[in-house]
């Protein structure tokens, strides 16, 4: 008998479990164990790669959107805006403001006319052109003719109380995951406790939550460039949530709860004709079940709960195929 090497054929044991072979060669048969860890990997890493192939089909089973919902003060338009309305009076005084403005655009040179604007020095910045020598404001008098609202010195001759501003937006086209955005910017020499600029909300007959409170920094300066390039330290700037207000519009956002109505209000009492504060870009963003009307919006993949159930039955089933073919 010439012998050419070891033979090889598999046993398998009442169990079905794979894991011994008979060897027929030299000294004849005998039982050799031989591990199946090479077996384990290969099943473990198919389960593994089928585990994840399902695992995003089920995550990615549904579509929302992220659209903006409610608006104004945007690029001067409004969306879904129900009213707006504030309690000033007519302060009768140009130089104090609690109302929505606009800037004018005006030729520079010549010649430029000072009257053409009726908005609060202290908020509308001339230093670009009409006046180089000035040192204070927010809006660009040369470039910015957006809508916004601003406020200085309401504490004057014919009011010493808070003034508030409200809007109130249907939201209702909202489904989830809503938020409301406000940008803000600010210059001057602030006192606390004495300026009060407080933003609030009530979501339908929900309790009024306050938010983007403004302090004043006392003891601290800031640097503010104007539009014109000079550049000034004031001291005591204005900080909401822990971020310091510049002449330059800075966006804070906060989660509110779904509903209906949206209702915003602005609360203001300050004494000074040098500080001004100014709010645009009020926005209600939330997802959507159906892309918004028109078109627009961000498709955004999410979990239903069919994916979630579909996940769980995959898992135990992967964990059973395992269990059964290594033991």
């Amino acid at each position: 008998m010439v012998y050419f090497g070891p033979a090889f054929y598999r046993t398998t044991n009442p169990s079905g479990r794979i894991g011994q072979f008979m060897e027929v060669g030299r000294g004849g048969p005998q039982n050799t164990k031989v591990e199946v860890a090479t077996m384990k990997r290969k099943l473990g890493s198919f389960y593994l790669i089928s585990l994840s192939v399902a695992l995003g089909l089920c995550m990615v089973s549904g579509v929302a959107w992220a659209d903006n919902i409610a608006w104004d003060l945007v690029s001067s338009s409004s969306q879904n805006l129900v009213s707006y309305s504030t309690d000033a009076p007519d302060f009768g005084n140009p130089g104090d403001g609690f109302q929505k403005y606009t800037a004018i655009q005006q030729a520079c040179p010549p010649p430029p006319d000072p009257n053409l604007n009726s908005i609060p020095y202290a908020l509308v910045d001339d230093s670009a052109c009409l006046y180089p020598t000035d040192l204070g404001g927010i809006i660009d008098s040369m470039t910015d003719f957006d809508e916004f609202f601003g406020i200085c010195d309401t504490v004057n001759d014919v009011n010493s109380d808070p003034v508030n501003a409200t809007w109130i937006f249907d939201i209702s086209a909202g489904d989830s995951d809503f938020e409301l955005h406000i940008d803000l910017a600010a210059m001057g020499n602030f006192e606390d406790p004495e300026d009060i600029y407080v933003w609030s909300y009530q979501v339908d007959s929900g309790a009024v939550q306050t938010i983007l409170t403004a302090v004043a920094d006392e003891g601290n300066t800031l640097t503010y460039t104007l539009a014109g390039g000079t550049v000034v330290d004031l001291s005591d700037p204005l900080v909401v949530d822990g971020v310091t207000l510049s002449n330059y519009f800075q966006t804070f956002s906060t989660p509110i709860p779904a509903g209906s109505q949206l209702t915003v209000v602005l609360t203001a009492l300050t004494d000074g004709g040098y500080e001004g504060y100014a709010a645009r870009n009020i926005l209600v963003t939330a997802t959507t079940d159906e892309p918004p009307p028109g078109g627009g919006g961000e498709p955004i993949p999410v979990l239903s709960m069919t994916g979630v159930a579909a996940m769980a039955l995959l898992l135990m089933a992967g964990a059973v195929f395992l269990f059964r073919r290594l033991h």
